[in-house]
């Protein structure tokens, strides 16, 4: 039996991703076996030669490491007691060339199960955040870390940044009071977890001035002095309008409706605490946004009929007043933005400050204190060269599975880590690779602060590097699933092909393994979020969006039976 006789389409991008002598980033399917390649890719590794602990497997779940090391010891497990005829045949589907398989091979093969147990240190298939705690506890004096700190799970975590969010509030401090204006209570949770999630952005503080000057807006003070005035101006004129409006077309009487409903004068003193009033005043006498103009005056307001029977001044005060809320809009709400920006840094400050202080009490580390502990100590110049150094007689092969929800920071590690595979010493090495897995389809919800985008990213940075170093760098996608429906692969084709988005510019092309499956996609209606103020959740960049979410988005149902050779 020949090669092409024993793989089919879709096997064998399997075993060309799950070849061992060359560095290799895998986009594949959701079903696509991506889990089967990676361990086919570590048992070939295995039989090739490679000692266990020079083999780096990360993950990003406990329960996928669980999996994979189940899987690739019950593997191991039953190699050992195959008798030749029959371990010849899984070899062989797994990939390896038959002239290779002689007594010595297969001998070498029964004998993994064991090695893999016995070695010390064994087989690294790891979280990031457990191989991070290792190689921290390996080099605590580098990383400025007490050699005794105990890491926290994410629910310890959880808890202890709710403590000390009753303690910021137990001391009432002006910057809570401020930060408590701005949002609801009911969020203050969701705010604090955003901000220990990204405490590198607040690792300084900011000034206003600063603030201003990368809005490009104008003292603050003045923006203040204008809102102030045309908000008078506006509430007066609305007051003066009401009357015409009401004896107009129903267009008109609406917007009547919407003059009465404004306050007869802008109360409340703090300017931008008038925010809501500005944004009832654009929606009265401006035009939703378009292309060429946002927001602009609206062109027939008050209808023909009505203006005809206004007064010139009330017209005249009509027309520059629309004109001069549409043009304040870009520097009120760019002020607006200064502000809560100086605002956010400022809270976020003065709770991580008591965080890290109660943290660096008790000797504790969260997930984020160890993926950016170990970045530093990966690129400190004092540290990172005797770390690499002695990293790099440990570490030959870096796999990385489900890749598409690897952080910018994590990929900086695995960066660091695999460094000199392609430069100095290193690169003379022989069978030095990385393999990445992962499907960017499956990144939309940023998981871990992961980027769609990085996936690709990452994938012209290695091989760039192996090029250069003279070394092959196979990509290969897995297109093929096995477990779904050819109905509701060609949905999320079709869905996707609307994106346009440069995280997906390769295109998505599923191939439905198992052809004359049925299937179905049923679409829900969508629904406002009930309760959402237009202000919700202001501190997170992706909430300028829209904010109507799916009810429900669910596929038909789909044979989810496995297949041996492609799960």
């Amino acid at each position: 039996m020949t090669r092409l006789d024993r793989f089919n389409d879709a096997t064998w991008p399997q075993i060309r991703a799950a070849n061992p002598g060359q560095a290799a980033w895998v986009s594949a399917n959701a079903g696509s076996g991506k889990t089967r390649v990676l361990t086919d890719r570590v048992s070939r590794l295995l039989i090739a030669g490679t000692p266990p602990q020079r083999i780096l497997c990360i993950t990003f779940t406990i329960a996928a490491a669980s999996n994979m090391q189940n899987r690739l010891f019950a593997q191991l497990g039953e190699w050992s007691m195959l008798p030749d005829q029959e371990l010849r045949e899984r070899l062989l589907d797994l990939g390896e060339p038959e002239e290779r398989l002689d007594s010595g091979t297969l001998s070498r093969a029964r004998t993994l199960f064991a090695s893999a147990l016995e070695t010390p240190g064994g087989l690294k298939i790891k979280t990031i955040h457990a191989f991070c705690s290792s190689l921290l506890s390996r080099f605590p004096l580098e990383a400025g870390v007490s050699p005794h700190f105990v890491p926290l799970d994410d629910r310890q975590a959880r808890r202890m940044r709710m403590d000390v969010l009753s303690e910021v509030a137990e001391e009432a401090t002006a910057c809570y009071d401020a930060i408590v204006h701005e949002i609801a209570a009911s969020q203050l949770a969701d705010l604090v977890e955003e901000i220990a999630s990204r405490r590198e952005w607040f690792r300084r503080s900011v000034q206003l001035s600063e603030v201003h000057e990368l809005f490009d807006i104008e003292q603050d003070k003045g923006i203040e002095r204008n809102l102030c005035e045309l908000l008078d101006r506006g509430l007066a004129l609305a007051g003066d309008l009401a009357p015409h409006l009401e004896l107009g077309s129903k267009m008109d009487q609406l917007a009547a409706q919407r003059a009465h409903g404004l306050p007869p004068e802008a109360s409340i003193v703090a300017p931008f605490r008038r925010l809501p009033i500005f944004r009832k005043l654009s929606a009265l006498f401006l035009a939703g946004p378009t292309a060429r103009d946002p927001f602009g005056p609206k062109s027939r307001f008050p209808t023909k009929a009505t203006r005809a029977g206004m007064e010139d001044e009330l017209r005249s005060r009509l027309d520059a007043f629309m004109k001069d809320l549409s043009a304040a809009r870009p520097p009120v709400f760019a002020a607006e933005a200064a502000r809560k920006t100086v605002l956010l840094h400022e809270f976020a400050s003065e709770f991580l400050k008591i965080y890290g202080a109660r943290k660096q009490a008790g000797a504790l580390l969260d997930f984020n204190d160890l993926i950016f502990r170990t970045l530093d100590l990966l690129t400190v110049p004092e540290a990172a060269e005797w770390v690499l150094y002695k990293l790099d007689g440990g570490i030959d092969h870096v796999l990385v599975d489900e890749a598409q929800d690897v952080s910018p920071a994590q990929w900086d590690i695995v960066a660091r880590l695999a460094e000199e595979f392609t430069s100095g010493l290193g690169a003379g090495r022989d069978r030095r690779t990385v393999f990445a897995v992962g499907d960017e389809k499956q990144s939309i919800y940023g998981f871990q602060g992961a980027v769609p985008e990085k996936f690709s990213e990452m994938r012209e940075l290695f091989g760039s590097r192996f090029r250069e170093a003279d070394k092959e760098f196979l990509e290969v996608g897995l297109h093929f699933s096995f477990r779904s429906a050819r109905a509701v692969l060609e949905f999320v084709d079709s869905t996707f092909a609307d994106e346009g988005g440069t995280a997906f510019a390769d295109g998505i092309n599923h191939i439905a393994f198992k052809e004359d499956l049925p299937g179905r996609v049923d679409l829900w209606p969508f629904m406002d979020d009930e309760g959402e103020g237009e202000e919700s959740n202001w501190w997170q960049p992706a909430a300028a969006g829209s904010r109507v979410k799916p009810a429900c988005n669910q596929a038909g149902q789909a044979d989810r039976g496995r297949n041996s050779m492609h799960d």
